[in-house]
Formats: structure tokens, sequence, C-alpha cells
């Protein structure tokens, strides 16, 4: 699928997670290599060359990124998910570090405690029990789910309210929405919109 340098720089670019285990890229002025889905800034195209495996970077001289560890061994893209913000259990761990897996981990761990508490649970409590400050928690919980702790909340409150009320679950629904950051009530140069 990735077999020719156009279509793994158009993945690249992409981020696309399914090429996490079919490539990795080099980076010629710095010498390191990276996974696909690296978050790493993107190089120019002029300084990336494009190898088979990690092996193959490491053999041309290359090391390997800290950030994603691409000389681990590869995800398989069938075995693993993107992330998806009503579903703690499928964010996907394809082409990150050890750091970032111990954040999707404390996500799924804060998203259990909310489904415990039938979504009434304040930021603090929640924060509290994760062992987090709660802004913090904050940041690292949108960062991986795309929704705050206060929205995927409520979003337990109205899928167990429409359990209780006999319309069967929401999640159906909410499998294609997409959620996005809020519309702020200010415009680029600082005055308010009209």
């Amino acid at each position: 699928m990735f077999k020719t340098p156009e279509s793994r720089w158009r993945a690249l670019q992409a981020r696309n997670p399914l090429a996490a285990s079919a490539f990795v890229y080099a980076v010629t002025s710095t010498r390191i290599f990276c996974r696909p889905a690296c978050p790493s800034r993107l190089a120019r195209r002029a300084n990336i060359v494009f190898f088979d495996s990690a092996t193959d970077a490491q053999s041309a001289g290359f090391r390997a990124c800290k950030r994603c560890q691409p000389s681990s061994s590869f995800s398989s893209p069938s075995s693993s998910s993107q992330t998806h913000p009503l579903d703690p259990s499928k964010a996907g761990s394809i082409g990150v570090g050890p750091q970032q897996q111990q954040k999707e981990a404390t996500v799924r761990k804060a998203c259990e405690l909310v489904k415990a508490a039938g979504g009434k649970i304040t930021l603090e409590q929640l924060a509290g029990g994760i062992g987090l400050s709660p802004r913090y928690f904050h940041g690292v919980f949108k960062a991986v789910m795309g929704v705050t702790p206060s929205g995927y909340a409520a979003r337990v409150r109205s899928q167990r309210a429409a359990e209780e009320s006999g319309k069967g679950t929401l999640s159906e629904e909410w499998e294609g929405i997409e959620w996005s950051p809020p519309v702020s009530k200010y415009d680029g140069d600082g005055g308010t919109q009209s």
C-alpha cells in the first residue's frame, strides 16, 4: 500500500496511522528516523528518506527517535484503532511512546470512574482519584479523548438517562459524530463577534 515514495510522503503528511508498521522515515539533517505517525515536527521533503524497516534505517546510520521509539516492535494497524471520543477502550497506541500510552491508560481509568459515578463527578474528584492536579488532568483528558471531562460526563449522564427511559443507548447515534472544539466568542483580532 505504501510502496512508492510519493504514497509514503502523502501518508507521512497525513500522519496516517495505517502506515505505522509499513515503513519508517529518516531525516538526513538530524540523522534520526521515526514512524510515520510520530507527532514530531515534519521536516522538509528534501531531507527525508524512506526505509522499509527500522533495522534498514539503523544500518544506514540513523538513530531511533526517542519520542515514537520506532526501533521497538511495530503495532499491527488491524489490531489497534484510532482514538474515539466516546470509547476510551479504543484509544490507539499506534506509533506512540510510553508516555502517551501512560496518558491513555490514565484516561481509561478516569472514564471508568466517570461511568461508575454515573457521570455525576466533579473535575476535582476525578483528578484526585487519578492522582493528578485538576488542570493537568483536564489537559491530558482533552488531548486523548478530544472532549473535556465534563463533556464526557454529560454524555455518560445522557446515555444513562436514555437507557433508564427505555429508549436504548445513544452510542449508535454518537458513533458518526466527530467532536470539535467549541467556537470562540472572540474573533481573531480580540473583539467580540457580532
